[in-house]
């Protein structure tokens, strides 16, 4: 049975951003193949009320002329000055209904600064899967206990 590596397939789809209020717009995700995508934000430095939401899109192409979002969101307010500092929001977006996906981030309120966001598609059609995105995974390697 292959390990969880060689089950997925994780992108950065949107790189760090330094603190800052400017909504946040990922690279699409191509689903083909893919039954789901859990998109991961990395929060790094919020100031106090900084209010975060997390939305996913959809499109049929993707330049994203269309796009529609999900109506639910992952959201967080911060209620001090660090109670945010170094978490995660979390959205999980389980059969789209097109071909492309992505996701927004609102930084608003207060500025917040955001590690990156990461893109994990899983339960593709053909496992084992071979990483996509060359240019972001410096190395990876399964181990198998003995």
């Amino acid at each position: 049975m292959p390990g969880l590596l060689n089950s997925i397939d994780i992108e950065v789809v949107e790189p760090a951003a330094a603190l800052g209020t400017t909504l946040l717009t990922s690279d699409a995700v191509d689903m083909s193949g893919y039954d789901g995508c859990l998109f991961v934000a990395l929060v790094a430095d919020i100031l106090d009320t900084s209010v975060l939401t997390l939305t996913a899109q959809h499109d049929d192409n993707s330049s994203f002329t269309s796009a529609t979002a999900e109506s639910t969101t992952a959201a967080a307010t911060s209620a001090g000055d660090d109670d945010l500092n170094n978490k995660l929001l979390l959205l999980d977006y389980v059969k789209p209904t097109e071909r492309y996906v992505r996701c927004t981030l609102a930084r608003a309120t207060a500025n917040a600064a955001i590690g990156g966001i990461l893109a994990i598609k899983y339960r593709g059609a053909k496992p084992p899967i071979t990483q996509t995105d060359a240019a972001a995974v410096a190395a990876s390697v399964e181990v198998v206990g003995t």
